[in-house]
């Protein structure tokens, strides 16, 4: 009897450990099941690119059409990241102005800053070209060509090397006119008077016409003009908003001058630091969303914007005739590109090829443009 007990008590322990067995196998089986897709591949869960970062980003520009553009710009990256990439955003030259930035970027001061390649003590004289007179008329064109430079002419990204700085996004504002104390409409009401200019190329413009350019940043522009200091400013009419010079002027004559060309810069070793599919979306951001971002911003809604707050002050708008715009282009234009290709020339730079280039590719994409 006891031999009976005994093997029923075995038989039971077998039994115990088998259905034990079976419950650890189903319990791992449906730990795996939960770990497969429905298409019952097992899933890898993905790990984040980088640690989210923040970097400092500052424009001399306040609030207006420039610094719109500029936040959109951000803006892009930090959803197209997810967040891995954010900006803390400094505005009106409060972190750096625009004069030099480009040392303030490669210092640490900030990590990414609007760029204005005139106002870098010489630093960065191919990408200055788009500051020549009469080049285009259209921001998204510009920006589209002054990127394929970029890219394709070795000397033009050299001098972005020399400084420490990443080009990471391009702006181009239409051509800018010249809005004075004075009644201008003509290039007789120019001479004599003083203009502030914010670039080599302007300046020399603004000379060849008779008047005496005043070299100032736009930061500088409303002080200037209110006190006396000069008599007006080569600027755009969105810029002439932003800085506030619409209320202190008496007239815009539309003469198209010259555009003004831009970059987004970021500091190298910060870029370095950046993962490869980082960097590829910023540049996405860049190739694919500026150019037409930047042209609808400031092109299109700011210059409505813009033109209706010069006539609230009682601005009078002078539009040229067709004559003073050839009178432009033959003149001073034509004098101004064959100066900057000579000073390129002598700091042994490919000035008339970039100009060349700048020309032919500019004309390739105005007939891509899509506006």
């Amino acid at each position: 009897m006891k031999n009976v007990v005994k093997l029923a008590f075995l038989l039971a322990c077998i039994l115990g450990l088998i259905a034990c067995s079976n419950n650890q196998t189903n319990s791992n089986s449906s730990s795996s099941n939960n770990n497969q897709s429905p298409s019952g591949e097992e899933e890898i869960e993905k790990e984040p690119v980088m640690d989210p970062v923040v970097l400092k980003a500052s424009t001399h520009s306040p609030p207006g059409a420039l610094t719109d553009a500029f936040d959109k710009f951000l803006d892009e990256i930090e959803n197209r990241t997810e967040g891995l990439i954010k900006f803390e955003r400094f505005y009106g030259g409060t972190l750096a102005g625009p004069q030099d930035v480009v040392d303030a970027i490669s210092s640490g001061v900030v990590d990414v800053a609007v760029i204005n390649p005139s106002q870098q003590s010489g630093r960065l004289p191919l990408s200055s070209v788009a500051s020549n007179p009469a080049l285009f008329s259209d921001s998204w064109v510009a920006i589209k060509t002054l990127n394929e430079l970029q890219e394709t002419i070795p000397e033009f990204q050299a001098e972005w090397d020399k400084v420490g700085v990443v080009s990471i996004g391009t702006y181009a504002t239409p051509p800018m006119n010249i809005m004075s104390t004075k009644s201008i409409s003509s290039f007789d009401d120019l001479k004599g008077l003083r203009i502030l200019t914010s670039s080599r190329p302007i300046a020399s413009v603004i000379a060849d016409l008779g008047a005496t350019p005043v070299g100032m940043s736009f930061n500088e522009a409303y002080e200037a003009v209110s006190k006396g200091t000069v008599d007006g400013a080569v600027m755009s009419v969105q810029a002439g908003l932003a800085f506030g010079v619409h209320e202190v002027v008496e007239s815009v004559w539309t003469l198209p001058i010259s555009g003004g060309p831009g970059f987004y810069g970021i500091s190298k070793s910060v870029w370095g630091e950046l993962p490869k599919e980082i960097q590829e979306i910023i540049l996405e951001v860049k190739n694919e969303f500026q150019p037409e971002s930047f042209y609808e911003i400031y092109q299109v809604e700011d210059e409505a914007k813009a033109m209706k707050a010069f006539s609230d002050e009682k601005v009078t708008i002078n539009e040229p005739t067709e004559a003073d715009i050839k009178f432009l282009m033959d003149g001073a234009a034509a004098k101004v590109w064959k100066d900057w290709v000579k000073e390129m020339g002598e700091l042994g730079l490919p000035g008339q090829d970039v100009l060349d280039a700048f020309i032919k590719v500019a004309e390739k994409y105005d007939s891509e443009k899509p506006h």
